[in-house]
Formats: structure tokens, sequence, C-alpha cells
């Protein structure tokens, strides 16, 4: 699982555009200044922009783009392949000698940048740092893991509590990077993918160059630079110059401008936007959306059709379930929950709040998600729930996630483990080592023991029937309201051939610069 921003859109307004203009314009000269210093974008480089920055270079820190990012320089034990496939990685075999026992055999001949051989105690200790850091956030992919260790020089073995047929998958998120702190890492990343680091600034440009280059595809880039516009409009304006070559675009792209400089590509993506809710009783105060009926009374008031509308460009993107359609646990079955202001009204004054409340509602301080923040307010607001829209820095609005520390607020969740019962075992089960990590206080045994069993369950048909009735669960009890699907949407400059993951990653390995083919 990755933290996702909340979904891009184009600024509307004079004021929005005019500031654009400005932040535009402060951004090139930001690369022209670059290349004064002799950083000019030579033809073997990719220059990729993200939403967000590179918040570390420590790969356990699990936001989007900066996993994304640090994916070009660290590798998994097993990755995905673009049909989301577990494929080898650092590790060219794995086994299950029993049901709780997973060995992985490493990559003969793998070494880190620094020309070291890769050995199995290197790995195993990477592994436990991000299963027991406490700042590591992709700690509950060892949920179960009760221990990590090197059986020999090239073998890692991985013993769980319980059988766990998520374990597999959960490695895919886990880079392994050689350091024992985050400080040590960020000081000197070393790491064994095709990418390795030249330059970084912390909030601004990464720069990479290739570790091995005579081991890449004749046509995937030298040298890979990822920057970070000020706005969705100098991202385009970017693209339109040719100072960048890939970037995130919002969907609306594609209606604004029918006819760009760069080429525009589209997947569904896996990324649900959703509206978090804290449904814990808190004492000393009352907590409206700790009654179930409040909850309801959010889901009957927003119309996701017009959210969609207004954050991606098409009403056939509302959510009405969490769980996208391509990935396994999703419910085909479920009927959507109508937009219905009467009844939420109604529940409201059944709930004793017929005359509404106030609440705030924290976001990402930028211009698209204020756009959605302010849709989701107006629309409570008709049934007299009054929300005060508050945006914060992402980071900022990362470590309060993190810490349970938002009552309400709005971020995006992507499903790049392809798996339904990761994003339960977050976001439903409750918190506890390993478990619950984005619970925003959610509680309930019947969902524990329903994961429970479906992390257990390496059969797939009632592995799935147990996530449908998660999301049957959801549905009923709202721990959280889903919005919309963000559609991945990019654009590609006339020089780069590229595909993109399902997943969202950016690899720049998959790229072709000039007449050549992408790798696959």
């Amino acid at each position: 699982m990755t933290i996702a921003p909340q979904a891009a859109g184009l600024s509307r307004g004079r004021a929005a555009g005019l500031l654009a203009g400005l932040l535009s314009g402060l951004f090139s000269a930001l690369l022209a200044g670059c290349a004064r210093d002799g950083a000019v974008k030579p033809a073997s480089t990719v220059v990729i922009a993200h939403e967000t920055p590179v918040l570390s270079l420590d790969p356990t820190f699990d936001d989007a783009a900066t996993y994304s990012a640090l994916s070009n320089v660290f590798e998994p034990l097993v990755d995905y392949d673009r049909q989301l496939q577990v494929v080898p990685a650092l590790a060219s075999v794995w086994r299950n000698p029993d049901e709780t026992t997973w060995e992985f055999d490493l990559r003969e001949g793998a070494t880190f940048h620094d020309g070291t051989a890769v050995r199995a105690p290197d790995v195993a200790a990477a592994l436990e740092r991000a299963r027991r850091d406490p700042a590591s956030r992709v700690a509950a992919a060892f949920w179960s893991v009760e221990s990590v260790e090197a059986a020999g020089a090239q073998r890692v073995r991985i013993r769980t509590s319980r059988p766990d047929a998520l374990l597999l998958h959960q490695m895919t998120q886990v880079l392994i990077a050689r350091g024992g702190t985050p400080e040590e890492i960020e000081r000197t990343p070393v790491g064994t993918g095709p990418y390795r680091v030249v330059r970084w600034e912390k909030g601004g440009t990464l720069e990479l160059a290739a570790a091995r280059p005579e081991a890449l595809p004749d046509a995937a880039p030298r040298g890979v630079r990822f920057v970070t516009p000020p706005g969705p409009d100098a991202t385009i304006r970017a693209l339109s110059s040719g100072e960048v070559d890939v970037a995130a675009v919002p969907p609306a792209t594609v209606l604004l401008r029918p006819k760009p400089v760069f080429r525009i590509l589209s997947e569904d993506g896996l990324t649900t936007q959703i509206l978090w809710i804290d449904t814990r009783r808190q004492p000393g105060r009352t907590n409206p959306f700790a009654d179930v009926r409040v909850r309801r009374a959010v889901v009957l008031a927003l119309d996701r059709a017009e959210i969609a509308r207004q954050a991606v460009g098409h009403a056939t993107f509302a959510a009405e379930q969490a769980v996208p359609r391509a990935v396994f646990g999703h419910d085909p079955s479920l009927d959507p929950i109508p937009f219905d202001p009467a009844a939420a009204r109604r529940l409201l004054a059944e709930a004793g709040f017929g005359r509404g409340f106030s609440a705030t509602l924290h976001h990402r301080d930028d211009a698209p998600t204020a756009l959605v923040a302010r849709a989701v307010a107006g629309m409570l607001s008709s049934v007299g729930i009054r929300l005060q829209p508050s945006p914060l820095p992402w980071e900022e609005l990362l470590r309060r996630q993190s810490a349970g520390d938002l009552p309400l607020y709005l971020m995006g969740w992507v499903f790049d483990s392809g798996d339904a019962a990761s994003f339960f075992r977050d976001t439903l089960a409750a918190r506890s080592a390993g478990l619950g990590r984005a619970n925003a206080g959610f509680e309930s045994p019947l969902a524990d023991q329903l994961f429970d069993q479906a992390a257990s369950t390496f059969e797939a048909p009632l592995r799935q029937a147990l996530l449908q009735r998660l999301d049957r669960l959801v549905q009923e009890e709202v721990p959280f309201v889903p919005l919309y699907r963000q559609p991945e949407t990019w654009g590609v400059g006339p020089r780069v051939s590229w595909q993109p993951r399902p997943d969202g990653r950016l690899l720049a390995v998959e790229m072709a610069l000039g007449s050549g083919r992408p790798a696959k």
C-alpha cells in the first residue's frame, strides 16, 4: 500500500491562473539555473514530474511519490510485473517449506551500488529495520512475522506466527537499503536497483544515474531527474516546453487541451480517494461521527458522481466502494447507496443532531484538493453538517495521519498490492502491532475476525468471499467514505516511449528515449 495525495485538477479562476503563472515562471527559472550551473539535461536523461516531492531517501517512508522514485534505486525481494503478478527481484527463487516459513534465495551475482556483494545478512538486517523501526511506514507488511534471519550467505528465511497469505505480496512493498538508520541511508543511499542517487534536495530535486549502464536496455535513460512543479498548470507548461518528459497531469487535461504538444496516456489506476472519519467515542466531548447514523447520513448527503465530475472530469469515476474493480476483493454485487439529502437529514435528527454540528475537514494544501474539500463541505452543509476546510502541508498531513490525529480528512489510497486484504488490515483492524496503522478510530470485532480469516486463507474463492463481506461491512458501518476513483493520466513528451503501469510507479528502466522501444 502507498498513501496517495488527493486528486489533481486544473486550477480555476483568474487569481489561480496568475499564481500558477508566477510559480511556473519560478520553476522555469530554477531549471534554467540548473542549466547555468552545468546541470543541462543531457539527451540521455529523462525528467519526471511528481505532484509531491521525494520526502526521504529511506525506502521505509511509503508516500506514493517517494516510493515510486525510490523503486528506481532500491529493489524488493519480489516485485510486481505490469499484470500485478509476483516476479523475482532481489530474490530469484522462493519457497514454502511449511505454511509458516518462507525462504528467499538471493539473485546470483547481485551487488550494491558500491560494488560489494549482496549477502543474506545485509538483506535480513534491512528487513528487520523495516519491521522494527518505530518510524517505518512499511512495518505493517510484517504484521505476522515472528523472525527474519540469514540462512547462509544467499538465503533469507522469514518465519510467521501463523499462515499468512499476504506475505509474498507484502514483500513487494519493502525496498532493500543498506544502512542502520534513516539518517545513514539519506547520507549514503546504497541500493541494488538500476539507478543510484547522484543528488537530492529534500522537498526538491532527486537526480539519479545508471548504476551499471551496460546492464540497461539500449534505449533506457542513463540519467533520471525527479522534479515537482508548483501545481498542475506549471506541469503542463513544463511538458509543453520540453522541460519535463513524463508527468502526472489532471484528467481534465484531455478535455481542455485536445491537441497538446505532448501525448496523453491514461490507465484506470488503483487509487481511490476517500473521506476518512474518526469514529471513536471521546471522553469529555461528543463526537457525532461515533454514531453510525451520522456516518450513514454523510454518505447519503454526498453526490459522489458530482464530486467525481469536479475532481477528474467524469461522473463515472464515482466510487461506490473503496476496492477498485481490478483489485482482488472487489464486490460487483454491492448495490450503491443513493444520493438522498432528505434521508440524511432524517438520520441526523434521529441521532439527536437535527440542528446539525460543526467539524474540521483536513486536506492537502493544494488547489485541486481544496476544490474537492469545498465540494464535500458544500454538500454536507445542505444537511446541517458545517465543515471548515483546513489545508495542511503534505508531509504534515502524513505525520498526523500516521499518529491517528485527524478526526476528518481527505486522502487517497493506492491498492498497489492488487489485493484488498492489506487495505482492510491497515484501515479496519484494531490498531496494534503491525495492524490498523491507517485506522482512523473504527473498532469492530467482526471486521477483525473476517480479516483474520482472509489473511490466513490461501484458497482464492474463500478469500474472495471473506473480503467481499468486508466490503459490505464498510458500506453498513461507514468507517470511511469512498468518494471517487483516481484515473492515472500522464503527459509524455515526444522523445520518450513509455506505457504506464497499473500500480502507477514511474520506472525509468521501462522508458525508452528517441526511437527505441521501452523494456517490457
